[in-house]
């Protein structure tokens, strides 16, 4: 990491940490925090990422869509699709859910010869 990187880093924190934020913000975040680790592993994953690539080609070359507009469009999706899985898990028996969930993993698992 570059000193300017660390700087610029440990000035946008201390900017950040001084601001007197309102309670609902705070709320929020506690709320949101949860779902982040869900695109976080969409984002960490080649398939992810081919999925992402996909779909901006599909709407910038078939729709002629602008690539920010298309980027923005996919972000904004992909991060309420995770936050309504996370909220899904949440109010529903983990259990039944996450049997669900590993059940559907597992079969696309299997169905690309990887187990």
């Amino acid at each position: 990491i570059s000193p300017f990187a660390m700087g610029l880093a440990i000035a946008v924190f201390a900017v950040f940490k001084s601001i007197r934020w309102p309670t609902w913000i705070g709320r929020l975040a506690v709320f949101l925090g949860p779902s982040m680790f869900a695109v976080y592993l969409y984002h960490a994953e080649v398939e992810g990422r081919d999925v992402v690539a996909k779909l901006a080609n599909l709407l910038i070359n078939h729709f002629g869509i602008p690539c920010f507009v298309s980027q923005l469009i996919i972000g904004l999706s992909l991060f309420v699709g995770c936050i309504v899985m996370d909220v899904v898990l949440r109010r529903f028996p983990y259990r039944s859910v996450a049997w669900g969930l590993s059940r559907c993993a597992f079969l696309i698992w299997e169905k690309k010869g990887v187990g």
